[in-house]
């Protein structure tokens, strides 16, 4: 089992790095070319590989009582898996987002919110570290994600803008890489020079960036479009 557990974490970070290398790839490479569109296929296979050890890490971090690693690389999973999912998922709901595609992220957002909320309270009264601020943090803008329930009715009878989605997801996804990146691989390091409550920069600052990112692609697609 030990030795199970092992190969599960070497291939965490095996993936984990190579995603943090592929990701960029596809952001400068011409759209609508081979390279974007392979390289992006490989960087969605190493994501979910990061995802998926990533929750058997925190059901094995949580049976040996490491309980606030356990509830943080959990929630980690789930919110990485969300925009891995969608923003590929949405290439095959380019005219209309299909009834599977609409249960799927029904789901996904229940989760989020509902684990979200979990973090929050735990977050709240039973943690006394600094993990503390993070979980009251990203607990609340899950807790706000209860939004993406309230859209489901009219993405029904919406087209989807699918390019605006694809990129959006896949920067999240890149947000949370490094994100997990620099809070735990990059942890040791950054500890001789951020010490606690600073520790907080490495985990919300690619998501600062990220959204900064997606707006400005938004604004850009925006300005693009009332162009045509």
């Amino acid at each position: 089992m030990e030795k199970l557990i092992d190969s599960l974490f070497y291939i965490h970070v095996i993936a984990g790095t190579a995603s943090l290398i592929m990701f960029w790839i596809p952001v400068f490479a011409q759209k609508r070319k081979g390279l974007h569109t392979a390289i992006g296929k490989w960087y969605v296979y190493c994501m979910w590989a990061v995802v998926i050890t990533a929750f058997l890490l925190s059901v094995k971090n949580f049976a040996i009582g490491r309980y606030n690693l356990a509830f943080l690389l959990g929630f980690l999973s789930l919110v990485t898996a969300n925009p891995l999912w969608y923003a590929i998922g949405v290439m095959k709901s380019k005219k209309t987002y299909t009834g599977t595609f609409l249960l799927t992220y029904l789901i996904l957002h229940i989760a989020i919110v509902l684990l979200g909320g979990s973090l929050l309270v735990y977050g709240l009264f039973f943690v006394e570290t600094s993990a503390k601020y993070l979980m009251i943090i990203f607990g609340s803008l899950a807790v706000l994600d209860i939004r993406e329930l309230l859209r489901v009715r009219e993405m029904k009878s919406s087209q989807p803008d699918w390019y605006k989605v694809h990129y959006s997801g896949m920067i999240t996804t890149g947000i949370a890489a490094y994100t997990a990146f620099f809070a735990f691989g990059g942890s040791r390091f950054l500890a001789n020079i951020l010490t606690n409550e600073w520790q907080l920069i490495p985990w919300t600052l690619p998501t600062v960036i990220g959204i900064l990112s997606i707006r400005i692609m938004n604004h850009r697609r925006k300005r693009k479009l009332s162009l045509a």
